[in-house]
């Protein structure tokens, strides 16, 4: 942006420099309005990159509000998935998608392997870490060659997601496991009062935004282009990508909706996958009460106190196995048993490429049951 400002700048010059020197001809007064009328809006410009900075911290110049519009693409159903065929290296990690817009290897075709598919979030995607070190790519290098293993995460997705892309997609693979990694973002949710059923007046939201898919950041970088969109959107008068500061005040802890959602999610997927002729595998999430100390994930759930956290996820979790019992799926509880430390996190919800080796070495009995995973894993 600081390029167009700069060239913007010197058509100011130029543009005024013409018309000195045409001064005396028929040209010379356009040329000169020109050259004001620029230096008008370049002004102006300036004017609401200061209003910009003042009311979102951010300078338009120093680049996108959310690089994620970079990764992902809106999607009439999903909100936004990967953007196919990428390639990027951001904050040091290689981050690739394949022609399918998914982490990891297209899939076989024919298929003539046993297929394992991967949906989840971010903790599935392998936020943080390098396309080699999410614990799906660790698992299909793991297993034998007769398996393949197909990362479905997209960060952000939830268990709504979760059963919209497993009814649209999914089928077109013929999984012969669904390996289900989900809660953390239903947990999102939690004592939202009049959360809907799909969670659409708050996950959908947050999702959008989230996903670099709110309309100020599809704009053109130009500063009087955001600012225009804030003051209507101020005035309710252009549509907006809702944060959850708005539902402050809905907060309400007698009950947990999103709880609720979530259990019945996990119902319609046992359902889908099993109608499509393959096997559920649940997989609880993770968090570390060091990990998430000083309230770090208060800015993605905001209404679970951090002394609640892990009993609400647990919460969860324990949804995910009453499921798993009930539909005579696997549940792999051996995730939560696991004594996993603060230094396995990469941050405070997304393990590291080590720990994502360990989290693939603990699923493998459920292929292998004599294959014990040993103790001390590296």
């Amino acid at each position: 942006m600081l390029k167009i400002y700069t060239g913007w700048l010197l058509l100011v010059i130029g543009t005024f420099l013409a018309a000195f020197i045409t001064r005396k001809s028929r040209q010379g007064k356009p040329l000169l309005r020109l050259s004001y009328g620029l230096f008008l809006l370049l002004v102006l410009e300036g004017g609401c990159v200061l209003f910009y900075f003042y009311y979102t911290g951010t300078w338009t110049f120093r680049g996108r509000e959310n690089y994620n519009i970079e990764f992902f693409e809106a999607d009439p159903y999903l909100v936004a998935t990967p953007k196919p065929n990428l390639k990027l290296s951001f904050n040091g990690k290689v981050i690739t998608h394949n022609a399918e817009g998914f982490r990891g290897p297209v899939a076989e075709t024919p298929k003539s392997k046993v297929r394992i598919a991967v949906v989840g979030g971010s903790t599935s995607y392998g936020v943080g870490v390098n396309d080699w070190e999410t614990w799906p790519h660790y698992l299909d290098s793991l297993l034998p060659d007769s398996f393949e293993v197909l990362n479905f995460g997209i960060p952000g997705h939830n268990s709504v997601e979760h059963v919209v892309f497993s009814g649209l997609h999914l089928p077109t693979y013929q999984p012969d496991y669904v390996i289900v990694h989900a809660g953390l973002n239903d947990l999102q949710s939690s004592f939202v009062a009049g959360l809907e059923r799909d969670q659409s007046n708050f996950h959908e939201p947050n999702l959008r935004l989230g996903l670099g898919q709110s309309y100020r950041n599809r704009l053109p970088p130009l500063a009087m282009l955001k600012s225009v969109v804030i003051g209507l959107q101020e005035l309710d008068l252009y549509p907006t990508s809702s944060y959850y500061q708005q539902y402050k005040s809905w907060s309400d802890t007698t009950a947990n909706l999103a709880l609720e959602s979530y259990a019945q999610n996990l119902h319609t997927l046992v359902a889908l996958i099993k109608g499509m002729g393959a096997q559920p595998i649940f997989v609880p999430q993770l968090l570390h009460a060091e990990a998430i100390a000083n309230d770090q994930l208060a800015w993605w759930v905001p209404f679970v106190p951090e002394e609640e956290m892990l009993s609400t996820l647990g919460h969860f979790n324990r949804a995910m196995e009453a499921e798993a019992r009930q539909s005579e799926a696997v549940f792999a509880r051996q995730i939560v048993a696991h004594p996993w430390t603060v230094r396995d996190f990469a941050d405070p919800s997304h393990l590291n490429g080590a720990a994502n080796l360990q989290f693939a070495q603990l699923l493998l009995p459920i292929w292998a049951p004599t294959n014990a995973v040993p103790d001390g894993l590296p």
